[in-house]
């Protein structure tokens, strides 16, 4: 596979992706997606939106092979899904969570299809104050692992979405309002809405595999298209560490 079609993360607490004061802080829907693949089993990647003690949300894949899909209202009193066994793989995946704070509904996918076991009661709304969309550096879990196609959604994707993103089908670029392709280490905000990336420390990757639905058809990755967001409160955004 070639170099630079992906962002590499090797285990450093210097290497990181921000991005100041994204225009918009879900409260009630949202779902979050990434491409990943683990250098090698008991590693981490994560996506995640922390500040000091009070977690918004954790989409990861942790150091004990296991995935989890954090939310919180109160920063400490944390609601989750999660997969009670590991999974050691070092393959390409896609990892989706999904929350809906109307509903009641907090959704961890893996690789298209619904995984998880839920720990707590879904909250009616995020935790959000002065929360950062960021690494715990407090931790010692820093990724080992390639990064691609990163997005966040002010809604909440169905089952089928899932799939679509999965598959690297066309997706409703509705309410979205962060897109890093991670190509060629590169995080300017393909959403249209200007969070763009900024890098430090990290390299080029290799590609994720083109992935072919099972009815056999080549499907293509999708272009994201510019949506106004709501405004919200001021965030900074990275990639990191979870808990």
């Amino acid at each position: 596979m070639p170099s630079g079609a992906s962002t590499r993360f090797n285990i450093a607490s210097t290497q990181f992706v921000n991005v100041s004061d994204p225009s918009v802080v879900p409260t009630a829907n949202l779902t979050i997606c990434f491409r990943y693949k683990r250098v090698t089993a008991s590693v981490q990647t994560a996506f995640s939106q922390w500040a000091a003690s009070n977690q918004a949300w954790v989409l990861q894949h942790h150091t004990d092979n296991r995935l989890y899909w954090i939310v919180s209202s109160t920063g400490a009193n944390l609601i989750y899904r999660w997969t009670p066994s590991g999974d050691t793989n070092t393959n390409w995946n896609t990892i989706v969570g999904t929350y809906d704070g109307g509903a009641g509904t907090l959704l961890l996918y893996y690789n298209g299809a619904t995984t998880g076991s839920l720990v707590g009661v879904v909250p009616a709304s995020l935790y959000n104050s002065t929360a950062e969309v960021a690494s715990r550096y407090s931790g010692a879990n820093y990724p080992n692992a390639f990064y691609s196609d990163m997005r966040c959604y002010n809604r909440t994707f169905t089952a089928d979405e899932v799939l679509a993103y999965h598959y690297g089908e066309f997706v409703n670029p509705k309410n979205l309002y962060l897109h890093w392709s991670g190509i060629n280490n590169n995080f300017r905000d393909l959403s249209g809405n200007g969070n763009h990336g900024t890098s430090t420390g990290t390299g080029d990757g290799e590609a994720p595999p083109r992935l072919h639905h099972p009815g056999g058809a080549r499907l293509v990755m999708p272009s994201a298209g510019a949506v106004p967001p709501a405004s919200g409160n001021p965030l900074r955004m990275m990639m990191g560490v979870g808990v």
